[in-house]
């Protein structure tokens, strides 16, 4: 494919880390994006995020488990954190629990609960 036909931006299930930095060594122009996929535990979220990102992804398509999530706004300053590289998955799950509970919303699962991994990606 000519250079001109490539797409610049492309986004995909994670797979895990073999798979992305296998992707994006192909193509270092390429920005690759991973989409968050189905609702899990917040921590769920937040690894495949941090991991997505040291594996080489450049960007995160995260609607369901944005809009599932029990405050929006402080979900995504999480994420943001996260993939700015100011914080680790673990310690985000841990402020944004600490956040709910100022904010006096109640969590959907108690944070033992919440800050379990239960999705496995290849790799």
């Amino acid at each position: 494919m000519v250079s001109a036909a490539r797409p610049l931006f492309l986004k995909l299930p994670y797979m895990g880390p073999q798979a992305m930095e296998e992707l994006v060594a192909y193509d270092p122009h390429l920005i690759v994006g991973v989409l968050g996929g189905a609702s899990g535990t917040t921590y769920d979220a937040f690894f495949l995020l941090e991991d997505a990102r040291r594996h080489g992804a450049r960007a995160a398509l995260f609607g369901r488990r944005i809009k599932d999530s029990e405050h929006p706004l402080t979900f995504v300053r999480q994420l943001r954190e996260i993939a700015d590289g100011q914080i680790d998955a673990r310690e985000a799950c841990g402020v944004y629990h600490a956040e709910l509970d100022r904010l006096g919303i109640k969590p959907y699962r108690p944070w033992a609960q919440d800050a379990e991994l239960t999705v496995r990606w290849g790799g």
